[in-house]
């Protein structure tokens, strides 16, 4: 990401306001206030939450890549202190690599020892696993997500517990380049990308996105 391309500090703070607003009306009344009539910096804003939205509701935009085989992991960026997975939980699953960081949580590749299959396994960062909200905000991800049934969205298989708090859950393994790395590659120009995502690709790619967004808000 270009430094163009990063989030200013002002719609950073706005951002993360507004991301812990639940209501869809809340965030609309917070972001009137808060952008007093800037209609870029809404529009950044609001992209932010956009794609912060497709990656809490889990939606499968990683696209797989014949180039890469089945070992083959996404790139981890950013530095926030994921906790190892304890004993107790390695007792069901052997933990793997790390795939890929969000704002609150990594993902990491893990085994299902009991049903013998790779997963995905969604982990918090140290700095928000022991606030009480962000631990009812992950749960509440982790039923949702349990609840839907749809192409885009991949689907939750478990959830783990230790001490009263939740640890982890683990879902469907997507493997391939995500959205942003095909983004990323276009926008260095690279050849083989720009022959296999034409813009009309992506189009597609993206309505689907927003297509698993709005699936998961209907219900």
């Amino acid at each position: 990401m270009s430094d163009r391309d990063k989030p200013h500090p002002l719609e950073r703070s706005i951002y993360l306001q507004a991301a812990e607003l639940e209501s869809p009306a809340e965030r609309v009344d917070f972001l009137d206030q808060a952008c007093e009539g800037d209609d870029h910096l809404r529009e950044r804003v609001e992209l932010l939450l956009n794609f912060s939205e497709a990656e809490s509701f889990g939606v499968a935009f990683q696209h797989r890549d014949p180039l890469l085989d089945d070992e083959a992991t996404l790139p981890v960026t950013g530095g926030r202190t994921v906790p190892e997975p304890s004993p107790v939980a390695e007792d069901n699953y052997r933990i793997g690599p790390e795939l890929a960081r969000g704002g609150m949580g990594s993902i990491r590749q893990a085994e299902d020892r009991k049903l013998k299959r790779s997963v995905a396994l969604k982990i918090m960062h140290s700095h928000v696993g022991s606030d009480p909200s962000s631990q009812a905000r992950f749960v509440r991800e982790a039923e949702v997500l349990a609840l839907l049934s749809h192409p885009n969205i991949v689907p939750v298989y478990d959830i783990v517990w230790e001490n009263g708090k939740p640890l982890f859950y683990t879902m469907k393994l997507v493997k391939g380049r995500t959205l942003q790395q095909i983004i990323n590659d276009l926008r260095e120009k690279n050849p083989a990308t720009l022959t296999e995502y034409p813009l009309d690709h992506l189009l597609g790619i993206f309505l689907k996105v927003c297509d698993a967004i709005a699936f998961a808000h209907s219900r």
